[in-house]
């Protein structure tokens, strides 16, 4: 498979992905829990740790039409429904001319989660998705990438964004356990 570059999400995402269609890095089937952790920090300041939020997410997902407003008429939907969206990747559909697919995280309540099957989004199922948060320092992705790597976790995806002074991001994994173990490693010190 080849893969796909996206640069510059709403200015401040880059973005590298390897995805087949709908198996992008934010679903997973068990609800969210927050673990506070330290992790050493990949900076010169070999003292310095970061103060990190892990958590197991859910992302939906929904395909849209290729062309001006599609992509706001959806949204659109959403927020009239309540929803306080923290993560939207939108993107052209390559093998099906004229389709985009947007991926949207997180959805909660009756009234987003009814809005959200009328508009077409439904939970990915195929990708387990950690989300990781926290201050933001150079090398830090670099760090817990090679954390993961060095557990034999092998990445699906890994999105991040920074804003201001902190740093979100999304990793996906093939499988439950495998989400659970880039937990337990993104929980050691």
């Amino acid at each position: 498979m080849n893969p796909e570059y996206f640069t510059g999400f709403f200015g401040v995402l880059n973005y590298a992905c390897c995805y087949p269609r709908h198996d992008y890095p934010w679903a997973a089937k068990d609800g969210p829990s927050d673990v506070n952790v330290l992790l050493p920090a990949s900076t010169a300041e070999e003292d310095k740790t970061v103060d990190l939020i892990t958590e197991r997410v859910e992302v939906w997902a929904a395909s849209i039409e290729d062309k001006p407003g599609s992509l706001a008429n959806i949204l659109s939907g959403l927020r009239e429904a309540g929803a306080n969206l923290n993560f939207i990747l939108a993107r052209r559909e390559p093998d099906r001319p004229g389709k985009s697919v947007v991926y949207v995280t997180p959805l909660a309540g009756d009234a987003e989660l009814e809005a959200a099957a009328t508009l077409g989004f439904n939970l990915t199922a195929r990708v387990y998705s950690v989300r990781v948060e926290g201050q933001n320092q150079p090398g830090i992705a670099a760090g817990l990438a090679a954390k993961l790597a060095a557990a034999g976790l092998n990445l699906r995806g890994f999105s991040a964004a920074v804003l201001g002074t902190r740093f979100i991001l999304y990793v996906g994994l093939d499988s439950a356990d495998d989400a659970a173990n880039a937990l337990t490693v993104l929980q050691q010190d």
